[in-house]
């Protein structure tokens, strides 16, 4: 019996065996091009999401309205979905500058307004030559109105309630100081104050007493509008010790003329009237009276309200020769009320 070679004893695979392996090794060589285009696919949605978004706006959802920021307000939210804007509260105190009236040469003392809705700073004198005093002066509301002063100067005003805090004296008694040079007297006034003996918040220029109280009466005048020709601005030597010379001014025409005392008057009238036969008379206003001279001409004489002053007022009266006449009889007369 003949043996079988070797050869008859190798396995030989079927028919469908060998189309299983070669579906297996087609498999093995299309899968890295399967993961490649799968990363090509996702890439390219990314890439077109990002073109459309760009080139084809959505009007599906609008962004929200820009929240503003008003100053604070009482006013009480209408829904509860509407989300409170946010406040901010102004803290800062800013000057505006609201009026400067030159001095010019042709120019006569300017009518000024005096009084805003904010606190004002108002360097003011009356006439060229006087020295100028700075003024604190309060906020006014309605029904008032403002004061009505005449002369010359600068205003700057402070709003509400920024500036209701701020420093004034400081501020202001700075800038005083820092125009002694340029006609300031160094004196800061706060009407703040209601008592008037307060009211002399700084003297930087170091002037005594009568000398602040007689720039003062000068002042006054000049706010009231009665202020002519200035014959003295500042008392220049003292008569009394304590007591400097009397503010000289004189009226060339007729003029409604507000006097408050210390002080003397020596008017007379060219009206036609009887007038005491047109004589120049003489009346004495002690501190704290006050009259009202009517179309006078003349002079007048202010004193400083101190005690010296008081004291001899008196002695200085008794020096002129014109005849004395009282408030009450030139009331009678209707020249003065």
């Amino acid at each position: 019996m003949r043996k079988s070679s070797p050869k008859s004893a190798v396995v030989r695979k079927t028919a469908p065996e060998k189309e299983v392996q070669m579906e297996e090794e087609r498999g093995r060589n299309w899968r890295p091009i399967g993961i490649v285009a799968l990363i090509l696919a996702i890439v390219a949605c990314i890439l077109g999401a990002i073109f459309a978004r760009n080139f084809f706006p959505t009007t599906a959802a609008s962004p929200p309205p820009p929240i503003h920021t008003p100053y604070p307000t009482s006013a009480p939210a209408t829904s509860k979905d509407v989300v409170s804007p946010i406040v901010v509260e102004r803290t800062e105190c800013l000057l505006d500058k609201v009026a400067t009236i030159y001095e010019v040469e042709s120019a006569e003392r300017q009518r000024i307004e005096v009084g805003g809705h904010g606190i004002q700073h108002v360097d003011y004198y009356p006439d060229k030559g006087i020295k100028s005093i700075s003024y604190i002066v309060p906020a006014i509301t309605p029904p008032e109105t403002p004061e009505i002063w005449w002369g010359f100067g600068s205003i700057w005003e402070g709003q509400l309630p920024e500036c209701s805090s701020y420093n004034w004296v400081a501020d202001t008694t700075k800038y005083a100081g820092d125009r002694l040079d340029s006609g300031h007297s160094g004196i800061v006034i706060d009407l703040r104050v209601d008592d008037p003996q307060k009211q002399v918040v700084a003297n930087v220029a170091g002037l005594s007493e009568t000398e602040v109280e007689a720039l003062l009466a000068v002042h006054r005048q000049g706010m009231a509008g009665n202020l002519a020709v200035s014959e003295e601005s500042i008392p220049a030597a003292v008569a009394v010790t304590g007591c400097p010379q009397a503010v000289a001014q004189t009226y060339a025409t007729p003029a409604d003329v507000s006097v408050t005392g210390p002080a003397i008057v020596h008017p007379w009238w060219n009206n036609g009237l009887p007038s005491f036969d047109q004589a120049q008379v003489r009346v004495l206003l002690r501190a704290g009276e006050s009259a009202t001279f009517l179309q006078m001409m003349g002079k007048t004489y202010i004193y400083a309200d101190s005690a010296a002053c008081k004291a001899n007022l008196d002695d200085e009266f008794a020096s002129a020769d014109f005849p004395v006449k009282s408030i009450g009889e030139l009331q009678s007369e209707s020249l003065v009320r």
